[in-house]
C-alpha cells in the first residue's frame, strides 16, 4: 500500500540551472538533498508508435507524484526509445518500452517540457521498471521515503534523514546518509561520525557512510579504528549479491585513488576469497581486485605472492584459475616469478589450472 503524507509538494524546477550555478558559483551540488528541484514520478505507457526499425517514440503518463508539483499529476511525456545505446535524440533503454508498463521516472522541466533523466540521482538509477528492474520493491519504497522527505518543511529533514540512515531498505539508508551529509550543521556530521558505531547499520549504509566520512573528514576518518572495524566485515560474513557488488565496488574506486592502506585491502580480500557465504563471482571479483591492487609497484611483490598461495592451496578451483588470470592480467611477470609459476606447476595435477598456468606463461598446452 502507498504511503500518503500530508503536506502538497514544492519540488519541481530545471536541474541544469542548478548544476551550471553550482559549478558557477563553486557550490556543492546537492544530489541527494536536493529534493526542491527535482522531480520523481510513476508514470505508464499509454501509447507507443515505431517511427523506423529502431527508432520508437513513447508517451508516458504521470499516475503519481513523489517529489514534484502535484499538478504534474495526469501530463504527459514523450521519449524517443532506442533499441541501441542512447544519443543526444533518444534513450538507450532496452528491452525497449512496451503499452501498460509501469515505471518510476526521474524527471526535470526544461522549456515546458519533462525530460527523462537517466544519470544517478538520489543514489539511484532510473527509470525503475516494474516487471524488469529486479529491486523494484525496494525502489518503490526508496520514492515513497523521498516523497515524505519531500513534504517535510526544509528545516525538518535533518532530523528526518537521521531516522532513515537505519531504514531497513538499503536504498533508503544509503540515500539518507549522502542526504544528511549535505545538510548544514555540525551536529549532522557528528551524528554521522557516531553512526559508524551503530551495529543496527546494514552494509550498503555502511559504504555509504564510508563515502561520505571519506569527503567529509579524511584525514581523521581514513585511518580510524571506527573505519577498520567496519570495513573488516563487509565480506567477512554473509551478504546478498547486492552487498558484495557494493562492498566491492567500494574496494575498487579505494584502490584506484589509493585511499586505503595496502595491508588492511589485501587483508579483507582474502577474506572475501576464503568466504564461502558470497557468491561465487564476488568471490572471483575479490581474487581479480587483489590483481588489480598489484598494479601500482608498492603491491606488486605482495599481490603476486598472495595469488601464487591461492592457486597452490586455494579450497575453490574457480578461485585458483582466477588468481592465476589475476598475475597473467595485472602482475609484470620477471624471471623469478616466472620461475615460481612454473614450479607450481609441475606440482598441480588439474589440467584446468595447468591450461592456465600455460595462458599465463605463454607455454603451449601440451596436446
Amino acid at each position: 500500500m502507498r504511503r500518503r503524507f500530508r503536506r502538497p509538494l514544492l519540488c519541481f524546477g530545471l536541474f541544469v540551472a542548478i548544476f551550471v550555478a553550482a559549478v558557477a558559483f563553486g557550490g556543492t551540488i546537492r544530489l541527494y538533498s536536493n529534493l526542491d528541484n527535482i522531480i520523481l514520478v510513476q508514470a505508464k505507457v499509454i501509447a507507443v508508435k515505431s517511427e523506423d526499425a529502431t527508432d520508437r517514440t513513447v508517451q508516458l503518463e504521470i499516475s503519481h507524484v513523489y517529489c514534484g508539483s502535484q499538478e504534474l499529476r495526469a501530463r504527459t511525456f514523450l521519449i524517443i526509445n532506442r533499441n541501441l545505446s542512447s544519443d543526444s535524440n533518444g534513450m538507450g533503454i532496452y528491452p525497449v518500452l512496451e503499452p501498460g508498463e509501469s515505471a518510476i521516472w526521474c524527471l526535470r522541466e526544461y522549456e515546458g517540457k519533462l525530460i527523462p533523466i537517466q544519470s544517478p540521482h538520489f543514489g539511484g538509477m532510473w527509470p525503475a521498471r516494474e516487471k524488469l528492474t529486479e529491486r523494484y520493491a525496494e525502489y518503490t519504497i526508496f520514492a515513497e521515503s523521498i516523497e515524505h522527505a519531500a513534504q517535510e518543511l526544509p528545516e525538518n529533514r535533518a532530523k528526518l534523514f537521521k531516522t532513515f540512515t537505519l531504514d531497513k531498505t538499503p536504498e533508503v539508508s544509503a540515500w539518507a546518509i549522502h542526504a544528511l551529509s549535505e545538510e548544514p550543521g555540525i551536529d549532522n556530521q557528528s551524528f554521522l561520525r557516531q553512526l559508524a558505531e551503530d551495529k543496527q547499520l546494514g552494509l550498503i549504509g555502511q559504504v555509504a557512510l564510508d563515502e561520505v566520512l571519506s569527503s567529509l573528514d579524511k584525514t581523521a576518518w581514513t585511518n580510524s579504528a571506527s573505519r577498520r572495524a567496519m570495513l573488516q566485515n563487509w565480506l567477512s560474513g554473509t551478504a546478498n549479491r547486492h552487498e558484495a557488488s557494493s562492498a566491492l565496488g567500494r574496494f575498487e574506486l579505494l584502490i584506484q585513488r589509493n585511499e586505503i592502506d595496502s595491508q588492511l585491502v589485501f587483508g579483507l580480500l582474502k577474506t572475501a576469497v576464503a568466504n564461502d557465504s558470497l557468491p561465487m563471482d564476488y568471490r572471483i571479483a575479490a581474487v581479480h581486485l587483489i590483481g588489480r591492487t598489484g598494479m601500482q609497484t608498492q603491491n606488486s611483490e605482495e599481490a603476486f605472492n598472495s595469488l601464487k598461495e591461492h592457486i597452490k592451496s586455494g579450497r575453490s578451483l574457480e578461485t585458483q584459475i582466477a588468481a592465476v588470470y589475476a598475475i597473467k592480467n595485472f602482475i609484470k611477470l620477471d624471471k623469478m616469478h616466472a620461475a615460481s609459476l612454473r614450479n607450481i606447476r609441475g606440482k598441480i595435477t588439474d589440467k584446468r589450472i595447468t591450461d592456465a598456468l600455460d595462458k599465463a606463461l605463454e607455454i603451449e598446452p601440451k596436446k
